[in-house]
């Protein structure tokens, strides 16, 4: 139990630097490329997109390796970076259905003809738009994707 404890250590330190590396940081207006990587990331199989696994699988395995632990009276050792990245795919997915609600809107907005176009109403909207993007987590107000999408809404 001890050597998969140290064994897994180290796949966890390879999933937190994948992780960081693939999930979309980024902002983009392609929305379905990064709820694909998300997906993939957060619960798809292991194979050549997804070389380290998902972060369903390395939780599960994580959660039965403290079980062992416990068992034969280990140290039971907190995965604090497969916390780290829960917390932020689940901060991620919702800046992204942000994102998406955006783009959405704003394609919606773009089929209006010229002449139908309410300005005070947009703007109203617009605007409501902006409140409740400022309502996401403090901890993604650094992140590109959330900076991208307050840009775009200002713009």
């Amino acid at each position: 139990v001890k050597r998969d404890s140290k064994e897994f250590e180290f796949r966890t330190e390879e999933f937190f630097a994948y992780f960081k590396k693939t999930m979309p940081y980024e902002y983009s207006t392609d929305d379905e490329q990064a709820y694909a990587v998300m997906d993939r990331t957060h619960h798809g199989a292991k194979n050549d997109w997804n070389p380290v696994g998902s972060l369903v699988d390395i939780k599960r395995d994580a959660i039965r390796l403290n079980e062992m632990q416990e068992l034969f009276e280990l140290f039971v050792i907190e995965y604090r970076q497969i916390d780290q990245c829960e917390k932020e795919a689940k901060f991620l997915k919702e800046v992204w259905d942000m994102i998406s609600m955006v783009n959405l809107c704003y394609a919606e907005w773009r089929k209006t003809k010229w002449d139908e176009i309410k300005v005070e109403a947009l703007q109203e909207q617009n605007k409501q738009l902006a409140k409740e993007i400022k309502l996401c987590d403090k901890y993604v107000k650094n992140w590109p994707a959330y900076k991208g999408l307050e840009d775009a809404v200002k713009n």
